[in-house]
């Protein structure tokens, strides 16, 4: 009877041992296996390179549109004080003939200054209400649409980083651009 129980005792033991040294085994060839595919084969991210670019020419164009309108403004505000300092010089007007020379009374000088500094500002605003800014703003847009596309092309697309877990490893992480 010794004997049998003796017997059950050393199947015990080797129904352990191979259980523990299965387990060991498995999470050893799975490490193994990680640390292949993490530390030599690395992780590919994939990104689009037009997301980014149409999101960063959607903000440009918004920023444009506003900047000049803001400049448009602006240039309206000053404009009469421009003008005034531009036709300042104009403080006598001659008028030739062949037999002589008419000069003009202060009174018409000063009415004629001030018609044509306001047939100028008239001018120069409706046409500067006429502008139609959004071609510009188009044109500005896709060209930092195309400057994004190729930058991310050339300096991120393609590139390997390597990322340290640990010291014994570095996992590579490879950016493919679609």
């Amino acid at each position: 009877m010794k004997e049998k129980s003796k017997d059950k005792e050393g199947n015990g033991n080797k129904l352990w041992t191979g259980l523990f040294l299965g387990v060991f085994v498995s999470i050893f060839l799975y490490t193994v296996i990680l640390y292949y595919f993490l530390g030599i084969a690395g992780l590919r991210i994939r990104f689009s390179q037009t997301d980014p670019a149409t999101l960063i020419r959607e903000q440009i164009k918004e920023e444009v549109a506003l900047e000049l309108d803001l400049l448009l403004e602006k240039l309206k505000i000053e404009l009469p004080a421009r003008i005034a300092s531009s036709i300042q010089g104009l403080e006598r007007i001659i008028i030739h003939f062949d037999d002589g020379d008419v000069s003009l009374p202060q009174e018409v000088v000063k009415n004629c200054k001030k018609e044509f500094q306001s047939l100028a500002e008239k001018t120069i605003i409706s046409s500067l209400n006429e502008i139609d800014l959004r071609p510009y703003v188009e044109e500005l847009g896709q060209a930092s649409f195309e400057l994004v596309r190729t930058t991310l092309e050339r300096e991120v697309a393609g590139k390997t980083y390597f990322f340290p877990v640990a010291r014994w490893l570095r996992i590579p992480i490879t950016v493919v651009a679609e």
